[in-house]
């Protein structure tokens, strides 16, 4: 298989099987329009979508890489690191596995948390059983990542201006969790599948691990990761020069993902082959 340098691809997309807005066909519809080339949809902790929406993209003669993104945990820290997963070869029961076990331990606590919201008032205080019982069950059938964002979309429905204390006081009642896997239990699994594992937006602020070129080094201490996600919207310039250089001066693959969760939000941006390259010729396709 080959590329072109300047070809236009997308490694980091997210569609409704994860938190996404996108449907699979809209999507990918979009990427034909927009003449990419190359796509990967990774939706997070998800691996049953992946045959959902490669099957969308042959229905557009689209090339899409099955991708998953998995939500980990480094070190019992309470900042995330998300790792995207590439290249796996199916059965993967290990992996499997781990996908399995936190939709379980997800959906746990999504029931308590609404158990506990409608114990508290803060969510249908005069719902029937029947009511309570059916927004559970609506609830649990969504992807793990989505889950604890239907939930809060829930209560601001509820409460469109809620005070501090409110929040607060809900927040504690509620008792709400983001289940993760550990990191290198992920990156073991995903080898034993002869996968790849690249640092998702290693820039990023909000909740997650803020890579430098010193916890990167403390990291592959720990873990054999494969790469970076070097080119990314939430990496500043100045990271993303940092970033490139680690990589080079490490070997690491280098990709590059817009984090498309929805079109109002951030579309996919082309990036070009060249960018990718090792990445790409690790998956077999050549860029000429």
């Amino acid at each position: 298989m080959q590329i072109k340098s300047t070809d236009h691809i997308d490694l980091q997309l997210h569609t409704i099987h994860s938190d996404g807005k996108w449907t699979p066909d809209a999507l990918i519809q979009h990427l034909v329009k927009e003449e990419f080339t190359l796509a990967a949809i990774t939706d997070h902790d998800n691996l049953t979508s992946i045959p959902l929406v490669q099957a969308v993209a042959q229905k557009f003669d689209f090339w899409l890489l099955p991708a998953v993104e998995m939500t980990t945990i480094w070190q019992e820290d309470d900042l995330i690191t998300d790792l995207l997963c590439y290249g796996i070869e199916f059965p993967a029961p290990a992996l499997e596995a781990l996908a399995n076990d936190l939709l379980k331990r997800q959906q746990a606590n999504s029931k308590l948390v609404l158990e506990n919201l409608f114990a508290g008032g803060y969510l249908l205080p005069n719902g029937t059983p029947e009511e309570k019982s059916a927004m559970i069950e609506n609830t649990l059938a969504k992807p793990a990542a989505e889950q604890p964002h239907v939930i809060a979309d829930a209560f601001y429905d509820a409460h469109p201006n809620p005070s501090q204390d409110q929040l607060r006081a809900a927040f504690k009642d509620a008792r709400p969790s983001l289940e993760t896997n550990p990191t290198k239990a992920v990156v073991e699994a995903v080898h034993a599948a002869n996968g790849i594992c690249i640092i998702a937006h290693p820039g990023r602020t909000d909740g997650f691990v803020t890579f430098d070129a010193q916890i990167l080094d403390t990291f592959r201490e720990d873990i054999a990761i494969d790469g970076i996600e070097v080119y990314h919207p939430k990496n500043s310039p100045e990271q993303v020069t940092a970033f490139l250089d680690y990589a080079t001066k490490h070997k690491l693959l280098i990709t590059a993902g817009s984090d498309s969760h929805k079109p109002e939000k951030q579309l996919p941006i082309k990036y070009q082959a060249k960018q990718c390259q090792a990445f790409l010729e690790r998956l077999g396709i050549e860029v000429i």
